[in-house]
């Protein structure tokens, strides 16, 4: 609970930062967020890649377990295509992408943000990757 509350905070607080101007230009206008976010990843990989344990767990995983996620991914595409049908804003691409960003909510909302700004409109994109970002 503490661990979820940080993280809220943290994020508010980047909300206000960038709302209210302080930040200087060079965090805003240049793709620093993007580079983070690509080091966690990275860093991820490289704490998931040193389990001494990884290879032994991936061996005891039965086949039949893996129809759980390969449900889920095939259930969240298809529904967020479906969903395209209700939406006449957004295209059927403009769903998939916002529903493939999966737990990557960080990640997926800005890369969304900047893929879409040369097609959509800077404001348009922003919504988009909003909407990445909360779902």
């Amino acid at each position: 609970m503490k661990g979820s509350l940080i993280v809220v905070g943290f994020f508010a607080l980047g909300c206000l930062l960038g709302w209210s101007g302080y930040l200087p230009g060079v965090v805003i206008e240049n793709d620093i967020t993007v580079y983070v976010l690509y080091l966690l990843m990275f860093q991820v990989g490289i704490s998931i890649g040193s389990d001494k344990k990884l290879k032994e767990i991936l061996s005891s995983i039965r086949p039949k377990l893996l129809l759980v996620p390969l449900a889920t991914i095939i259930g969240t595409l298809s529904f967020s295509a479906l969903i395209s049908l209700a939406l006449t804003k957004w295209s059927v691409f403009d769903c998939l992408a916002v529903g493939s960003g999966f737990a990557y909510y960080s990640l997926s909302s800005i890369l969304i943000t900047e893929l879409k700004e040369p097609t959509l409109g800077a404001q348009l994109a922003a919504e988009l990757g909003t909407i990445a970002l909360i779902a």
